[in-house]
């Protein structure tokens, strides 16, 4: 740009002196670039100077940038160069140690066979980036940028080399330098530059591409611009343009030192951008990069997407490359995560590169609980007061044996109590179940607990009669209690007890189901070890799987816990961090496999019984498992399904019980037996029992009849008693045998003939023995017998009254005549037998089709 001040003018004048002296015509005025002699040129760019006498020089604070960063230059490096080590613009200095920092660029360590970018960075000290340079003694347009991720070199526009890096760059109050670095006799530049340009942004190629031959108007984010648009070319005198003038928005202008000024070397002189061209603004290519999340479950698919361009190049971790716009990484393992790139080119040729960290992780399948302040909320639902049935089941991995009391699932505060599962008060020594119970208080179940930092499944139930509490399936303790659980609208908490400041849980928590029925041990057991299907489910009030966001990395997003019972009951994350190891979603002990769906055993026993007389065999059954263990009376056992027991005994009576297994889950069933003697008798008690045989004709008999029976008759106090007859008190007729009226001193037989009673005795042998006693009555004999022998008869004649009335064992309706004893084989006939047949008959029991055989009671059913 040509222009004119009015040192300008003067340095023009005084030129035009020393030309007009030496005969040398004025030519060319401006210059565009600015020769260092590599031997001391140097410009001091200084904002002020510490008080005397140190008088240390302070670089303004705009150069300290710690973020991100460009620096571009035009340089042309010259041969014959002093110094191999040359450094063109640093912000950086030897001494004192501490000011060793800061960024340099650029920077050759092998006299410009490659180019280097210094920065140092704030705990990793300084890091250097290096490209081949394309050679001296001619101009080259140079840029480094630093993003927060890459460290970059541009050579003409092109990026020459990067460098994968985080950090931030150490800042100091050097001053900013060009041509050497301060307090290095030894890195001098020698060659020209020109269009320095430092930027508080990182640029990109193409905005770098795209104004590189021009000077800018643009100022965003501009720190400093030297455009060297000063003196004089021709290598005249330029004595008085001694200052280096900043274009940028902090007018940090630099001090010329140790330039000569008066000749072609050291001195201002031409540039390798045009005076004046100005650069057309530039609009940067809208570049996006991304994917469908940060963070990618192991396993998982990661899409990669980006836009803006019209080609597009891919590289990442492991080797990765694509051409694709939207490149997608199916199952991912854990060498996939770290930083992809992509360089998008536009139609115009512009290259953007654009960036993006993936982390990989293993999902989680549990949360971690810090003990500090960690707590999952859930609000009240009356779905969560269950009543009179309750299970509250979880696997947990507690990891602070030190604070005594912490509760894991509560809906319990200070001021209302409800119910809490599991609890330790002894830092994990045992673990507990606390019910609330109407009009009670608190009744509390404890059990041993194996240990800390291990897995464990704790399940408590609670059906209103009986609380237990399982470990890992088995059960461990029990405590009979009859109530109704105490009902209150307090959240359910995972964690913590609220109210108490100091029973915050330290561990893991996997699967925590609440259920309004207190579950068996069996049920318990098939479900502890996988996921359940809540569609299939029976009373499952509340069911968090944990299987939420990824291990170890940033879950911030994800604060929520959701209830997969299909009620509703999602819970909020509180205090938790979610971004490491701790206090974040975690490992689980439950991997994705679902439950079978149970069913219960339904396990039956039965036996060929109830009654079985003895000598005969049991025959015991069993179903519903795939073992079974028998025990019963007499020391019984037995491992078949199907035992039997021969010649059974009266002592092989009583209860037989069964374990039926199924797997790991057993249940038992009962069947009882009696083995008894088949029964012979039948005995009355006295007090009212009777047998009643309903009236048929073929009991009316009106002529001849024998009647016979075995009895053992027990009360002689008693005066009358009857066995066996046709009449009651309301119609007094018909006949009676054998009958008492005396206490069985003596037997009678009594038959209404013609009208009238006609009553024959015989003297009883006595109570307490059995007797076989008969009476016939053949239309002119009344007669009885007793053991076949005759032992009464007397002369009657005259036809039996017939009635309507039943048969009655063991009373005559209508008075109290109730018989106390024994009968056995009792017979009625109509027809008079003799002695010899009765004889014949009286110790056996009767063949079928008997002449005149009306009754046949032999009483052989039953057993005694």
């Amino acid at each position: 740009m040509r222009f004119f001040t009015r040192k300008r003018i003067l340095t023009a004048l005084f030129t035009s002196l020393l030309l007009m002296i030496a005969g040398v015509t004025f030519g060319q005025l401006t210059a565009g670039g600015l020769s260092f002699d590599g031997v001391n040129d140097k410009v001091r760019i200084v904002r002020s100077y510490t008080p005397p006498p140190s008088n240390v020089a302070i670089g303004d604070t705009s150069f300290n940038i710690s973020d991100v960063i460009t620096i571009e230059s035009w340089i042309y490096p010259e041969s014959g160069a002093t110094y191999n080590v040359q450094s063109v613009l640093t912000k950086s200095q030897r001494s004192p140690t501490s000011a060793q920092t800061g960024y340099i660029f650029p920077r050759t360590n092998d006299n410009w066979n490659n180019i280097a970018f210094l920065i140092n960075f704030n705990g990793l000290g300084w890091r250097q980036l290096t490209a081949p340079y394309p050679g001296k003694d001619s101009w080259h347009h140079v840029a480094a940028t630093y993003d927060g991720a890459f460290m970059r070199i541009y050579i003409d526009g092109v990026l020459a080399n990067q460098m994968a890096i985080t950090g931030s760059i150490t800042v100091n109050t050097n001053p900013l330098t060009i041509g050497y670095q301060n307090g290095y006799t030894n890195e001098y530049y020698k060659g020209k530059l020109d269009e320095v340009k430092i930027w508080h942004r990182a640029l990109s190629a193409c905005e770098i591409a795209a104004n590189r031959n021009c000077e800018i108007t643009d100022q965003h984010k501009l720190v400093a611009y030297y455009k060297f648009n000063q003196g004089l070319l021709g290598g005249v005198a330029n004595l008085l343009e001694n200052k280096l003038t900043d274009s940028g928005p902090f007018a940090n202008h630099g001090d010329l030192v140790d330039f000569g000024l008066l000749s072609a070397i050291s001195n201002w002189t031409d540039g390798a951008v045009t005076n004046g061209s100005s650069c057309v603004p530039f609009v940067a290519p809208v570049v996006t990069i991304g994917s469908n999340a940060p963070s990618i479950a192991v396993g998982g698919r990661l899409e990669l997407a980006a836009s803006g361009g019209a080609s597009y190049s891919w590289t990442g971790p492991n080797g990765f490359t694509s051409t694709d716009q939207n490149p997608v990484i199916e199952n991912v393992s854990p060498s996939a995560a770290g930083l992809y790139t992509v360089t998008v080119t536009t139609a115009s040729g512009c290259s953007v590169p654009a960036s993006i960290t993936i982390q990989v992780s293993t999902p989680a399948r549990a949360l971690n609980f810090d003990g500090d302040n960690d707590q999952v909320t859930i609000p009240h639902n009356n779905t969560l007061n269950p009543g009179t049935g309750i299970t509250l089941e979880t696997w947990v991995y507690p990891t602070d044996g030190v604070t005594p009391s912490q509760s894991v699932i509560g809906k319990s505060t200070q001021q209302v109590r409800g119910y809490i599962f599991p609890r330790t008060d002894d830092g994990w020594k045992s673990f507990s179940f606390y019910v609330h119970l109407d009009g009670q208080g608190w009744n509390i179940i404890s059990a041993t607990y194996p240990s800390i930092n291990e897995w464990h499944h704790v399940a408590a139930t609670y059906d209103g009669f009986v609380m237990k509490i399982y470990l890992d399936g088995e059960l461990k303790a029990t405590k009979e209690v009859t109530g109704t659980m105490s009902s209150n609208t307090n959240p359910v908490t995972i964690g913590g007890q609220p109210g108490f400041s100091g029973e915050f849980f330290a561990g893991n928590v996997d699967e925590v189901r609440i259920w309004n029925r207190a579950l068996d041990e069996c049920e318990i057991d098939n479900n502890m070890s996988c996921q359940l299907n809540p569609a299939i489910q029976t009373g499952l009030a509340a069911y968090y799987r944990f299987n939420n966001g990824l291990i170890g990395v940033n879950n911030t997003q994800l604060n929520s816990l959701t209830d997969e019972s299909g009620n509703g009951n999602n819970g909020v994350l509180e205090n938790f961090a979610l971004t490491g190891v701790l206090s974040n979603w975690s490992t689980g002990n439950v991997g994705d496999g679902i439950c079978a769906p149970f069913t219960p055993i339904a396990a039956t026993a039965t036996v060929n019984g109830p009654i079985l007389e003895v000598g005969s065999t049991i025959q015991l059954n069993a179903s519903g498992g795939t073992s079974y263990s028998w025990t019963g009376p007499n020391s019984f056992t037995s491992n078949q399904q199907h035992p039997s027991i021969p010649n059974a005994q009266t002592n092989n009576s009583g209860i037989y019980t069964v374990t039926v297994a199924n797997g790991s889950c057993a249940t038992t069933a009962s069947a009882n037996i009696t083995v008894a003697y088949k029964a012979g008798s039948l005995h009355l008690d006295g007090q009212n029992d009777n047998v009643v045989v309903p009236h048929s004709n073929s009991l009316n008999i009106t002529q001849n009849i024998t009647m016979e029976a075995w009895i053992y008759p027990t009360d002689g106090n008693r005066a009358i008693q009857n066995v066996m007859g046709k009449s009651t008190a309301s119609v007094n007729n018909g006949y009676i045998f054998p009958r008492t009226d005396d206490g069985w001193k003596t037997i009678s037989f009594f038959l209404h003939l013609d009208g009238q009673w006609k009553m024959l005795t015989a003297n009883y042998p006595g109570i307490n023995q059995w007797n076989h006693v008969s009476a016939t009555y053949d239309g002119y004999f009344m007669r009885i017998y007793i053991n076949g022998l005759l032992a009464a008869s007397t002369e009657a004649s005259g036809q039996i009254t017939s009635n309507t009335n039943n048969l009655i064992f063991g009373q005559q309706p209508g008075f109290v005549e109730y018989y106390t004893g024994k009968v056995e084989e009792a017979k009625i006939w109509n027809r008079a037998l003799n002695q010899c047949e009765i004889i014949n008959n009286m110790n056996c029991e009767l063949q079928p089709s008997q002449t005149g055989l009306v009754a046949y009671y032999k009483f052989n059913q039953g057993y005694a």
